[in-house]
């Protein structure tokens, strides 16, 4: 078995012991969020999430975000690492339309974070990943198999309702609109 079947299998596995209520809902990571052009009032904005496919197969529907436990602790994290210091918090976000937009307020007396905000001023870093807890989903079966990086697949996933946990500053993602 393919690594990307692998990793779509446990996946899947854990998703129906949530739905059959045997354990909570994991949390899945979706890196597929990218900087966007902001106005003065908010100088750096992302595109956490977009209501369409990804590299993996899998849409997240924008409708579908519960934002409520993340307005109250909305940090900003780097590569989904719960260990590492933030590098500061999220201080706008929602949803428009098919996107959840996110606007960062960076912990400028921290020197990791300040180096990490340098790389998004320049140009260097532009994307960002959501962490979330599936509450509603389904299998969809993908009109032809798709390659990712670790193999073929040929099933994705719609989810339906999710619930935020974080969002992180990550240098590659997933999503084929990201830059």
């Amino acid at each position: 078995m393919e690594i990307a079947e692998q990793m779509r299998d446990e996946e899947l596995t854990s998703l129906d012991q949530y739905k059959r209520g045997l354990e909570p809902a994991p949390v899945l990571y979706r890196p597929e969020g990218f900087k966007i052009t902001a106005d003065n009032d908010d100088p750096m904005m992302f595109v956490a999430s977009e209501e369409s496919e990804d590299r993996i197969g899998d849409t997240i529907v924008a409708a579908g975000w519960d934002l409520g436990n993340f307005k109250k602790n909305p940090v900003f994290l780097y590569m989904h690492d719960q260990a590492f210091p933030p590098l500061g918090m999220w201080r706008k976000v929602g949803v428009e339309g098919k996107q959840l937009l996110a606007s960062p307020q960076w912990d400028e007396v921290d020197d990791f974070a300040s180096l990490i905000k340098g790389k998004y001023a320049r140009g260097f870093m532009r994307a960002v990943s959501v962490g979330f807890r599936p509450m509603e989903f389904e299998e969809i079966p993908l009109k032809e198999p798709r390659q990712t990086p670790f193999g073929k697949i040929s099933t994705g996933l719609l989810f339906k309702r999710q619930e935020l946990v974080e969002i992180s500053a990550v240098p590659v993602p997933a999503h084929p609109r990201a830059l």
